[in-house]
């Protein structure tokens, strides 16, 4: 995907992600992120974007260091 947060603003969003399944609990978390996709998937230009970006979410789901 072309343009991609500085690193320093990357750490930031992981940390809001983590605080915000924190939030929302074990429970509702798979919806939770089903909801935060599509409403991200809203503000991407086209369909080929997120479809990067799902099939980045979905490489070698044991590593944090694909993006």
């Amino acid at each position: 995907m072309g343009n991609k947060l500085p690193e320093d603003q990357f750490e930031a969003a992981y940390e809001m992600l983590a605080r915000a399944l924190d939030r929302v609990g074990p429970k509702q978390e798979r919806l939770f992120l089903a909801r935060l996709t599509l409403a991200l998937a809203h503000q991407l230009p086209d369909l080929h974007a997120l479809e990067q970006a799902l099939a980045i979410a979905e490489t070698d789901m044991d590593s944090e260091t694909n993006y």
